[in-house]
């Protein structure tokens, strides 16, 4: 299931209650729907995620500012493989992925995570 949003998607969606429209919910799960695109998730994915109760692994970001440069964005986008949603507000990234949070963890900024992981 690894990158495939709409088996993803789908799997969550039959975790929670409430309307199970696939299309509609790719929509507004993820940041870029493409199917080829990166696996960040909006606001309303993460909120679907907690739902669920998808096991996660937040990961607090001192350096969370820096994710907002657009570059990083992209190189976040190309190389997780699993779901994750960054929360500027509580300056942390939640990841869906054990060992994506655990590197993350032992890097200590995601600037360092990024350029080292994939």
């Amino acid at each position: 299931m690894l990158r495939n949003k709409r088996a993803i998607t789908q799997a969550v969606l039959d975790q929670i209650d409430g309307p199970k429209d696939l299309e509609e919910s790719i929509l507004s799960w993820w940041m870029n729907i493409r199917s080829s695109g990166g696996m960040r998730l909006t606001k309303i994915g993460y909120e679907c995620f907690k739902c669920a109760n998808i096991e996660s692994w937040s990961v607090e970001m001192t350096d969370i500012r820096s994710i907002m440069n657009k570059r990083l964005l992209l190189d976040l986008d190309r190389k997780l493989q699993y779901p994750y949603y960054i929360d500027y507000k509580d300056k942390k990234v939640v990841f869906y992925s054990s060992k994506e949070a655990m590197l993350a963890q032992l890097y200590g900024n995601i600037p360092d995570f990024v350029k080292n992981y994939g």
